[in-house]
């Protein structure tokens, strides 16, 4: 009976001290791009790149954003929840602004956020 009242207790510290760290770890999650200079500005948004910018680790795999005129833009690894956009109080990730619209994937190339290949499936 005493081991598993010492266990339950262990447990219970453990679960409190876990969560304390999970809250403390997402809320400087915000932070990541604070002392970063962007990488590129577009429409008062500063852009960072945290993988490029502050070694974060990156599955290789091409990212394929969208297709136009017979392009494929892409990003080079799985990076794109860790491209973002601040201005003021927003931050968006690039998933966001070109679902808002925002921003054009040309622009993105043009700006060197993205490359883009030929199409080379039918």
């Amino acid at each position: 009976m005493k081991k598993e009242v010492v266990f339950l207790s262990v447990l219970f510290v453990s679960l409190v001290l876990g969560s304390i760290i999970f809250a403390f770890s997402n809320s400087r999650d915000d932070e990541k791009y604070k002392g970063l200079d962007p990488i590129a500005k577009y429409d008062g948004y500063a852009i960072y790149d945290l993988v490029e910018q502050k070694g974060l680790m990156c599955a290789e795999m091409i990212e394929v954003l969208g297709t136009v005129d017979g392009h494929d833009y892409y990003l080079s690894c799985l990076k794109g929840s860790n491209i973002l956009f601040i201005k003021d109080d927003i931050k968006l990730n690039i998933y966001d602004v070109l679902e808002d619209n925002l921003i054009s994937l040309e622009k993105l190339y043009e700006l060197n956020i993205i490359d883009k290949m030929d199409v080379i499936y039918e």
